[in-house]
């Protein structure tokens, strides 16, 4: 096993009849969010064949020629889905103003035409782009691969959010109403990202630093390193791949609902392995209506603390779209 500073947290359901086991987890899982932002998670419900199975579906779409990838190009798509070509995103435009060394899928809440939200014009909201079928892809399996991998991936972010409740002692339900359909559609994305291999020489990242723009990340990698996290004393430390273990970290909006006790923490990555590497990073952010507020001087904050035309409390949506806007070039050229 590779060697990491990082803890590695098991989830893996108790039998216990009490509390005793969850109150354990969330209580390692504090402490993680709050002296990292980043922890390795073990014992989750999601089948590793069908990590594998994504993964696989994301190369070959990889493998396509751009000008068949351009046909679900993220600039067609009203809602923020689809292909985006290497340099598409720009995570650090003041050191990489040309953009990240990565080709990336956004693959949303796939919500028909004719859904509530979608007739109200909210943003980031719709249907998602979905390849179609030719010699290389069967676009029926290549779409249920990504769907049920989206839901896994919906399952257990719920399951660490009613961990991260119970660590900020709020009821482990607390966060299950902007995050939980049909009262709540939430704003998750799973996101497919291929890095190509960096020249030796070459002063350009992958990714440029940043941090995470929504509620929690979940990240499964392949077999090349590549992730490092900024440290309080300006060093970088390697997040490598561990077999059967995704990585969490915490999102600028949970940090902000700690009162920042948890940290949303400046990552970056380098793919200097010498050949592609591949990361599977599902973006697990709730109902775009969600209160930002600080949860710990506001305990009783609801999701009807909220209305359409309150202006004063800033909303998960508004800060999606703003960090949105400001990393992806075709939304810049709009």
């Amino acid at each position: 096993m590779p060697v990491t500073h990082l803890p590695i947290i098991d989830i893996s359901p108790s039998t216990d009849a009490d509390t005793t086991h969850k109150q354990k987890i969330a209580a390692e899982i504090h402490s993680a969010a709050h002296e990292y932002g980043f922890f390795y998670l073990t014992g989750y419900q999601i089948p590793e064949q069908l990590i594998k199975d994504c993964f696989e579906a994301a190369r070959v779409f990889f493998d396509l020629s751009p000008s068949v990838k351009s046909q679900i190009a993220i600039e067609k798509s009203p809602c923020h889905r689809g292909w985006y070509a290497l340099g598409g995103e720009i995570l650090d435009p003041v050191h990489q103003q040309e953009g990240d060394i990565k080709e990336g899928l956004k693959i949303g809440n796939d919500l028909p035409l004719t859904h509530p939200l979608v007739t109200k014009n909210i943003p980031l909201h719709g249907p998602n782009l979905w390849p179609q079928t030719d010699q290389d892809i069967n676009a029926a399996e290549w779409k249920n691969t990504m769907q049920t991998t989206y839901e896994h991936f919906c399952a257990t972010g719920l399951e660490l959010m009613q961990y991260f409740a119970m660590a900020l002692n709020l009821k482990a339900d607390y966060f299950d109403c902007w995050l939980t359909p049909p009262q709540a559609e939430p704003m998750a994305t799973l996101s497919p990202i291929r890095y190509p291999p960096l020249e030796p020489d070459d002063k350009k990242l992958s990714a440029g630093a940043h941090t995470d723009f929504g509620c929690l990340t979940l990240l499964a990698q392949d077999d090349n390193e590549g992730l490092e996290i900024a440290m309080p004393d300006g060093t970088w430390l390697s997040v490598p791949p561990i077999e059967k273990t995704l990585v969490v970290n915490i999102g600028d909006m949970l940090a902000f609902w700690s009162g920042g006790k948890y940290r949303s923490t400046l990552h970056r990555v380098q793919n200097r392995s010498g050949r592609p590497r591949q990361s599977l990073a599902f973006f697990y952010d709730p109902a775009y209506n969600t209160p930002l507020s600080n949860l710990t001087n506001n305990p009783n904050m609801n999701s009807a603390a909220t209305s359409e035309a309150d202006n004063e409390v800033k909303t998960a949506l508004d800060h999606l779209l703003q960090k949105i806007g400001d990393s992806f070039s075709y939304q810049q050229n709009r």
